[in-house]
């Protein structure tokens, strides 16, 4: 559990104990977005592009030695 999560469920309890709807609030808000950040972890966009018709793109992945292992290609085949 990281450190912000600790401290927003900390903070939700001690508003619930004390009835400081603000300090709740802020709390469960803070719980919220640790929870998101770690949602999102392993996920990494690394490039996005829209193609245009017959266009495609060739991805080659390279070994140790620098020659290429293998290939894929991604695209619209012409015509489509």
């Amino acid at each position: 559990m990281t450190r912000l999560l600790a401290n927003a469920w900390t903070w939700v309890f001690r508003g619930l104990r004390t009835r400081n709807p603000a300090l709740t609030a802020v709390g469960g808000a803070l719980a919220a977005i640790s929870w998101i950040r770690r949602s999102n972890r392993g996920r990494e966009l690394l490039w996005a592009k829209t193609l245009a018709p017959g266009e495609s793109y060739r991805v080659r992945l390279l070994g140790p030695e620098g020659e290429v292992e293998s290939e894929l290609d991604i695209g619209n085949p012409p015509g489509s």
